[in-house]
């Protein structure tokens, strides 16, 4: 009996408790992050986030909303007449953009109003249909907000303020990535400036630009 008393106290001496760290033990690699976000300077997806937070429509500048799946799209070149074809239809997707914006924004300033009225009369008198009429309507207007700018994506052009209807084109003139720039309310793509120059650095599309910039499309 007492061998096989000190024979069990010898195995559980032996026996490393569960909570003792194994000597063999490796953690596994940490998990490998999706290329979109290792490099998110080069992703070309549309930032809707930053247009539902009264900010600027832009393409992988500031680029939100959250649930706007990262996507790479390869840029596209433009030469001034490929631009010039192209800006009907990207500016009835602008308009579309603005006007969506709009409906989103009063739905949401009537959201806010009724959840403050709710909560100073502590629930009471609560119209639950009216309010979730008025959610399904902003929900409505962001679906189709995301929908306009997602045409707009398509064509090639960026969106760099949707609030004074901005877009610019890629393009390439003397052997750099430069913009073409239109603004809602000009009849026709007039202008150009550098990729780090922006809407102040525009300079007017001269002749000795439509020859450079006719030549050096890449695509």
């Amino acid at each position: 009996m007492l061998l096989a008393r000190r024979e069990h106290i010898d195995e559980v001496v032996r026996t490393p408790l569960r909570n003792e760290p194994n000597p063999d033990y490796r953690p596994p690699p940490p998990p490998v992050k999706p290329w979109s976000e290792r490099h998110p300077g080069i992703l070309y997806t549309v930032l809707v986030g930053a247009v539902l937070g009264l900010g600027a429509a832009t393409l992988s500048f500031r680029h939100g909303p959250a649930d706007v799946a990262s996507k790479l799209v390869m840029p596209r070149y433009f030469t001034l007449a490929e631009s010039q074809r192209l800006l009907p239809e990207v500016e009835r997707a602008l308009r579309d953009a603005l006007f969506h914006k709009a409906e989103y924004q009063k739905a949401d300033e009537e959201l806010d109003s009724n959840t403050e009225r709710i909560r100073m009369s502590g629930g009471a008198n609560v119209d639950r249909g009216a309010h979730l009429a008025v959610r399904a309507r902003r929900d409505t207007s962001a679906a189709a907000l995301k929908e306009a700018l997602a045409r707009v994506e398509q064509t090639g052009a960026v969106v760099k303020d949707l609030d004074i209807g901005l877009i610019d084109f890629l393009a390439q003139y003397q052997g750099r990535d430069v913009y073409l720039c239109w603004k809602l309310g000009e009849e026709r793509i007039a202008w150009w400036h550098g990729i780090e120059e922006g809407f102040r650095g525009r300079k007017p599309i001269d002749e000795e630009f439509l020859k450079g910039n006719a030549s050096e499309t890449p695509n």
